[in-house]
């Protein structure tokens, strides 16, 4: 490589990092990786390589950190030494790499265990504890719908101290949060947002998640004008980066239940490109559900609807008319494929059955 080169591969690096998360950061940072790849300098590969896992994870394409982690993870397995003042940025993406896997039902509970046996491996060896594997555990478990073993492993992974790889404190209460929701339990579940709804604790995805997350318990209980503050507040954060895609789904899940179409039409109109554009199959998944709900109510009182839907989409449309009924049907079929690939690899029907209730209520 050449010192023009490096130069400019390192001065994308920085000013990437200055950037907001999102598109722009991701591309500067993989046209770094390319500089970079050129002079043959494993420790800049390895370094670069590793800000690519942390811009693609925080910009809605985690599918681009996989290949990027894995060249990381391969290299620190044949030389530990060489790359140990990396361990700690390595092994705290491995926690990026199982959350990941929890988005793709391709990825068996096989290997899913196959890979926290991994992490398990790699944190005991750098002498770290196990909180954020079973953490990681308890997340998987949430998604396939097994309260009692989301529960127990949030049960084990309390009872451990924190130490460098501990997820921050606003993360770990969002995704308790969750446990609380597989039971039901509406009270508890705003127990834990209380914090990063008042401001007490706040992070990269908080309170933009918790924002999200804490509608459909507000809701329940009949608390509306928390909850449409919530909403207004919480899409604020999230309108403009598509790692939040999820959030995105439960905010128009929300719209709908509220009989707001206009507010929900403009959030399937400008946020649909995500979905249709993400390998992040659990967030489309929130998204789709959201979307079918729209259209089924929409439908009820209107046969044709003018949207501005993007280009992409398999039905658009140039000139914005849609038959309702073609919309419903296009994605009761996508609910349907995305809902049953969940099904299989989870072994039950959580996906299509109990799960539809925290977006259509």
């Amino acid at each position: 490589m050449t010192n023009d080169s490096y130069d400019q591969a390192a001065r994308l690096l920085q000013e990437a990092r200055a950037l907001p998360n999102g598109d722009v950061q991701l591309r500067m940072t993989e046209e770094a990786v390319r500089l970079v790849d050129r002079s043959g300098d494993p420790d800049f590969q390895f370094y670069a390589r590793l800000k690519l896992v942390e811009a693609a994870t925080f910009s809605g394409k985690r599918e681009k950190s996989l290949a990027a982690f894995a060249w990381c993870l391969s290299a620190f397995q044949a030389e530990p030494t060489r790359y140990d003042h990396y361990e700690h940025d390595l092994l705290w993406g491995f926690k990026y790499m199982l959350s990941e896997a929890i988005e793709l039902p391709q990825i068996s509970r096989a290997e899913f265990e196959q890979l926290a046996a991994q992490m398990v491996e790699l944190y005991r060896r750098g002498g770290y504890n196990l909180r954020p594997v079973h953490s990681l555990q308890m997340q998987f478990a949430v998604s396939t719908g097994e309260y009692e073993i989301a529960r127990a492993e949030l049960q084990r992974y309390r009872r451990m101290e924190r130490d460098p790889l501990a997820d921050c404190a606003a993360c770990e209460d969002s995704n308790d949060t969750e446990v609380a929701g597989l039971a039901g339990d509406f009270k508890k579940m705003l127990a834990l947002s209380e914090p990063a709804l008042a401001g007490r604790v706040s992070c990269a995805t908080v309170p933009h998640d918790t924002c999200a997350d804490c509608l459909w318990p507000l809701a329940m209980l009949g608390r509306y004008e928390e909850a449409d503050a919530n909403q207004r507040r919480g899409y604020r954060l999230i309108r403009n980066n598509s790692s939040f895609l999820r959030s995105t789904g439960r905010h128009m899940a929300y719209l709908v239940h509220r009989n707001r179409q206009r507010a929900a039409l403009g959030i399937l109109e400008r946020h649909l490109s995500w979905a249709l554009d993400t390998f992040q199959l659990w967030s489309q998944y929130h998204f789709f559900v959201a979307a079918r709900s729209l259209m089924r109510l929409v439908g009820e009182k209107k046969t044709q609807i003018k949207l501005n839907l993007p280009a992409p989409f398999p039905l658009y449309q140039k000139s914005g008319e849609y038959e309702t009924a073609v919309l419903v049907q296009w994605f009761e079929e996508k609910v349907n494929t995305v809902g049953e690939r969940f099904n299989q690899r989870n072994g039950n029907q959580f996906a299509t059955t109990e799960f539809l209730q925290q977006l259509e209520y």
